[in-house]
């Protein structure tokens, strides 16, 4: 929500020309009439433009100044990038009826709008989340933009606002309807900057051909968003360098461990932060056969591993227990990981290195027999996914999840605990699809293989 704040530190611009106005409303009202509608006019270029912008590089956005693991917020940013342009027309609307000394109008506005924010958040909030939370900001500026609106047109002086209104929101859908089709969240984030002024001279493109702006305009407000361009541009490796420069970089400390000095790497340790303020270690074990292929000088931790006969093992705040152990394997030509956490209560997995191969040792409390995996996750097609030509690899969510015990639910009879036990027969079986291999699974299908025989 940041960056829509900024969008309305931007629209603050229209301030300029309030002095003009408000010497204007009294003395020339013909004057006024024609400022008050370029100015209009020029406050929607500029929305617009902003406003599908945003919309256009949401994805690249939250990566960029947040990080990927905000990344389920781009739906949100885009919807609200698009109505960015609402604070826009609202601050000039403002400015308008301070000119004309409508102050009352204003006032009036700011209470309609408090009072649909306060009814968002006692009754959409709740219910719709973080989705409600965006509506609630778009209802706010809507119910702004009716009163503002209606008061700034029935007291100033009538303008053909058509003209004003629609070259603009013409010029920013067919630049938007063009660049959707380049998949930003693709491709790498010196592209999207590169981008950038490419799309801003479409949309200038745009403005001239339906009129939104006139020849004679076109010089000065090509100089303008360039150097805007620019700023964006460095702003952005400015905000985030390590991102816009990750090709060059690695994501996390690392240590590879040769412990037989022959320069292969038979594990690895890697620094970890499960949470923000804590200092975590994940120590990854490779199968013999796979320790030829590692020498120990490799430039980031990401190429040494493959998530193929590798043992992962979590431990959180690294203090030498393991919390989750993880191992990865081959099937025919699917993949798997097969997960294992604590049985016996003690907050951790037993285990023990034997030859660079992870020994599980935890054992079930009732039956001190050895435990097996708690979930095991099959992908038919692999762990990673190339959606098209030319676009990154990205998680593949098709995946088939077997679990091995018990999870978080609610049932009404005791039959049910007892088969919800890790006992090597498998309790649930999970099918997740992502038809469009777009990185947000669709739907899933889940199985219960058996079921125990109840009282009647």
């Amino acid at each position: 929500f940041s960056i829509i704040v900024l969008t309305s530190a931007i629209s603050l611009v229209s301030a300029a020309i309030l002095p003009r106005l408000s010497a204007l409303a009294d003395s020339n009202r013909d004057e006024f009439r024609n400022l008050w509608g370029t100015g209009l006019r020029y406050t929607l270029i500029i929305g617009q433009g902003v406003g599908m912008s945003i919309s256009w590089l949401a994805p690249w956005l939250i990566h960029l100044l947040y990080g990927v693991e905000f990344t389920a917020a781009t739906p949100l940013l885009r919807v609200l990038g698009i109505v960015a342009t609402l604070p826009f027309i609202n601050r000039y609307l403002w400015d308008v009826l301070i000119a004309l000394g409508e102050q009352k109008s204003i006032f009036l506005s700011a209470i309609v709008s408090a009072l649909a924010t306060l009814l968002c958040g006692l009754f959409v909030i709740p219910i719709w989340g973080v989705y409600g939370a965006a509506a609630t900001a778009i209802i706010r500026e809507v119910c702004q933009l009716c009163v503002l609106g209606y008061f700034a047109f029935r007291c100033a002086p009538a303008i053909r606002w058509q003209e004003a209104v629609w070259a603009p929101v013409g010029a920013a859908l067919t630049m938007l309807f063009i660049l959707i089709f380049v998949q930003v969240q693709h491709l790498s984030d010196m592209y999207a900057l590169f981008m950038l002024p490419f799309g801003i001279l479409l949309y200038l493109a745009a403005l001239l051909f339906t009129n939104g702006i006139q020849r004679r305009e076109l010089a000065g407000w090509s100089k303008r968003l360039a150097v805007l361009a620019v700023i964006a541009g460095s702003a952005g490796l400015l905000v985030h360098p390590q991102t816009a420069l990750a090709a060059q970089s690695c994501p996390s400390a690392y240590q590879a461990l040769d412990a037989n000095g022959d320069g292969r790497a038979e594990a690895l340790q890697i620094a970890a932060h499960f949470s923000p303020a804590a200092q975590d270690q994940i120590t990854v074990y490779f199968s013999a056969d796979q320790t030829d292929a590692r020498p120990a000088d490799r430039s980031c931790w990401t190429d040494y591993v493959d998530f193929i006969d590798e043992t992962w093992v979590f431990d959180a705040d690294a203090n030498g227990d393991a919390n989750l152990i993880i191992y990865f394997a081959r099937a025919g030509n699917a993949v798997t990981a097969e997960l294992y956490d604590d049985q016996d209560g003690d907050n951790a997995v037993t285990y023990a290195v034997q030859d660079n191969r992870v020994v599980i040792g935890e054992t079930l409390p009732k039956t001190r027999r050895a435990a097996t995996w708690s979930v095991r996750i099959v992908a038919p097609a692999g762990w990673w996914v190339r959606p098209g030509d030319g676009d990154a690899m990205r998680a593949n969510y098709n995946l088939n999840l077997y679990v091995n015990g018990n999870i978080e639910a609610v049932f009404g009879t005791s039959q049910f605990a007892d088969l919800l036990q890790n006992d090597a027969d498998v309790d649930f079986e999970i099918q997740v699809y992502d038809v469009d291999d777009d990185g947000h699974p669709e739907y899933d299908l889940r199985f219960l293989p058996a079921l125990p025989r109840l009282r009647g």
